[in-house]
């Protein structure tokens, strides 16, 4: 889980918290606290045990390697703006992220760190909170524009582009500001 404590109007100190779910027992905490402005803001894990982590504020992704002691840079800060949403390609090699800029959901190779954008031919896709992978389509939740809603995004089969964008749920009396969600087999 990620919290950010307020120090001041302009530092932060980013957290990310180990919890057992079994007991809800505090097992591990990650800080960053190194005097400049963090927002950790979502995160995704790979099946090898490292944690990606988008800090809003400072435009960039940090991550915690399976074993590690603290964060580090994986994209340094001003790298993105505004980076939120994340998850992970199904083959684990790329990161999407969700930027607040005309870059909308960018792709980035884990290993050569290139960044290229995931696009529409017809539509900007911008600003999602939460971003999910469900096979080999991104669900993303969209709380900056109205209607708030929920959306899905068909990737092409390499996953470059978007080729279709569907309302999973929109306009919904329950929202207010939907923020995250997770994938639990075949629901959201």
């Amino acid at each position: 889980a990620c919290n950010n404590t307020p120090e001041t109007d302009t530092v932060k100190v980013a957290n990310v918290h180990v919890y057992d779910t079994r007991n809800g027992k505090l097992l591990k905490k990650y800080q960053l606290a190194d005097g400049t402005k963090h927002l950790f803001n979502d995160l995704c894990f790979t099946t090898s045990g490292n944690t990606y982590i988008t800090d809003s504020d400072a435009g960039a992704v940090y991550v915690i390697k399976n074993g590690a002691d603290k964060p580090e840079a994986f994209l340094q800060p001003g790298s993105l703006r505004y980076p939120n949403g994340i998850a992970t390609s199904a083959d684990e090699k790329k990161l999407y992220v969700s930027t607040g800029s005309g870059l909308g959901i960018v792709s980035i190779d884990l290993l050569s760190k290139e960044m290229k954008p995931v696009s529409h031919s017809r539509f900007l896709v911008i600003a999602l909170d939460g971003l999910y992978r469900y096979g080999n389509k991104l669900i993303g939740v969209q709380n900056s524009f109205f209607p708030e809603a929920v959306l899905q995004f068909d990737l092409s089969s390499d996953g470059t582009r978007i080729d279709q964008i569907s309302f999973l749920a929109s306009n919904d009396p329950a929202f207010d500001v939907p923020t995250t969600g997770v994938v639990a087999g075949d629901e959201f």
